[in-house]
């Protein structure tokens, strides 16, 4: 990592310096080391500190050094400083080991700003897309973002939905900027100010509620929209600004794709799912003004759709657009985006989904194949509701991973007992409602090593259809009889009884879902 020997400077401007440099060009160090007494080696990508009094004798003819030298109340003999010198003369009452310390000050800093650079950089690589990218800047900047193309139409943005300025809440409420804002910044002839700048112009409150930064976004040399950072959770740094120049020219890169040209809306459509989920506070006005907006034509039955991947990495390794596309072409009616690591989507149909669909067995084909697992949530008809089906069908995933890991795609409606058993945490507490005799049940079978507890678990299953139960334990129906027989005798219970059926069936799922088991169903 370099820092240029100008920022250096620029950090100990607060001293009396006097500054002789011997190169032309841009002068890169990277890392300072304190210098010898009588030192005879140097190397030119180092910035030595020290006394004048520890000024070398002689200095290297073959390559450039840098030296910071404190000379106060010490005579220094500028004349006599060899050509390939780059000095720096601080004539100042202050320690060296102070001048050691604000020189890694700027070390530090960069080694920040390096750090936020490779994050943004690595959330274009790896395919995460225009929301992707204004994400991962938000998190990076404390700043809202927002960007639109050169209709003024919006394209994506993240920050606080609740910003106290009329452009930012006209396009987000509209998706465009209404013809009053357009014609407002007309006016002061803003556009024509940012077309001529190459770099971010900052804009303060003569124009907006809230200043901001502003830069056109080129691609294949024609100006195709513009990206705004507003001046609202804190204040800019010099930081901010490298970052945001960063920023425009990843986001530059990233539209000559022409992924956005093709479906535009889908970036804001990533903006607003991701704002539910998240629990934001909409009204229901700006949903609906949203949704006539995105033009998302929503059917009357809605599904949430979770896609979990066995590698938690796997989101860095691949292409996200790429596993979305996949996934919408699978299962018609959907929409999907990246959240919390998974593959979300938002599902709409005319009529109610059901496992037998040719779409979802495709789904739950591929997912098997590729070592996935999903899970779809109930039924509901308003997407303000959407995090609360999302919750449901991450629990699906993880109630089907607890009693059907060789099946990869669940649906909630099958697991709703497995979420009533976990309101209560307690395993020794749920156990407590088990019926009594199903462990003597367990007890019989492992003295006199039968299956009585998978046979009576099957009977349960088929709601006591002995062909049915019989054709899946792959026994003739008159040893079912026996079965059934003996499992009565020993735990003293009546099948035919309702009640106690019912019981047994919520044992064994309690006994399932406390992993109390060791046989598989």
């Amino acid at each position: 990592m370099a820092v240029s020997l100008n920022s250096i400077i620029q950090e100990l401007i607060e001293f009396n310096l006097e500054v002789f440099i011997s190169q032309d060009n841009e002068i890169l160090v990277q890392a300072v080391k304190l210098l010898e007494i009588n030192q005879v080696i140097f190397e030119p990508q180092y910035l030595y500190v020290g006394l004048v009094l520890d000024f070398p004798k002689s200095i290297p003819s073959n390559i450039p050094v840098n030296i910071i030298c404190v000379t106060e109340n010490t005579h220094f003999d500028v004349n006599s400083k060899e050509e390939n010198l780059n000095l720096i003369l601080i004539q100042s009452k202050v320690e060296v080991a102070c001048i050691f310390n604000k020189i890694q000050s700027v070390f530090a800093n960069e080694q920040k700003i390096q750090l936020k650079r490779e994050k943004l950089i690595n959330a274009f690589i790896h395919g995460k897309g225009l929301q992707g990218i204004i994400n991962t800047a938000y998190k990076l900047l404390s700043n809202p973002i927002i960007l639109i193309d050169s209709s003024s139409k919006l394209l994506s943005y993240c920050g606080s939905i609740e910003v106290n300025d009329i452009f930012w809440n006209d396009l987000v409420l509209n998706g465009y900027f209404s013809y009053e804002s357009i014609s407002m910044i007309e006016a002061k002839k803003l556009s024509d100010i940012i077309s001529r700048n190459v770099d971010p112009v900052y804009v303060g409150k003569e124009i907006f509620d809230v200043a901001r930064l502003i830069s056109k976004i080129v691609s294949d040399n024609k100006i195709v929209g513009s990206i705004a950072m507003l001046e609202y959770e804190k204040l800019f740094s010099e930081n901010d600004i490298i970052l945001f120049k960063l920023l425009c020219e990843i986001i530059s890169s990233e539209m000559q794709k022409g992924r956005f040209i093709q479906n535009s809306n889908g970036y804001m459509y990533e903006s607003f799912i991701t704002q539910i989920l998240d629990g934001k506070k909409i009204n229901s006005k700006i949903i609906n003004d949203r949704i006539k907006c995105l033009d998302l034509n929503l059917k009357e039955n809605l599904y949430v759709l979770t896609i979990q991947f066995t590698e938690s990495d796997i989101i860095e390794k691949v292409d996200v657009q790429y596993l979305c596309n996949i996934f919408e072409q699978i299962i018609s009616g959907s929409k999907c985006i990246i959240y919390d690591n998974s593959v979300v989507a938002v599902i709409s149909c005319s009529t109610k989904m059901t496992a037998q669909q040719n779409d979802i067995k495709k789904l739950a084909d591929f997912l098997k194949k590729s070592n996935m697992y999903g899970g779809v949530s109930r039924c509901f008809y308003n997407i303000s509701n959407l995090q609360e089906y999302y919750r449901q069908s991450v629990k699906s995933i993880e109630y089907g991973i607890i009693t059907a890991k060789k099946d990869h795609l669940y649906f909630y409606e099958k697991y709703v007992l497995y979420c009533l058993l976990d309101i209560c945490q307690s395993k020794d507490e749920l156990i407590k409602f088990c019926h009594v005799s199903i462990f003597t049940l367990i007890e019989y079978d492992n003295n006199q090593h039968t299956n009585n507890m998978k046979v009576l678990y099957t009977y349960l299953k088929n709601e006591k259809r002995i062909a049915a139960t019989a054709a899946d334990l792959r026994i003739h129906r008159n040893t079912l009889t026996s079965h059934i027989k003996t499992i009565e005798k020993v735990m003293n219970i009546n099948l035919d009884d309702v009640d106690t059926a019912f019981h047994l069936y919520l044992t064994f799922k309690i006994l399932m879902f406390t992993k109390s088991l060791n046989f598989k169903f």
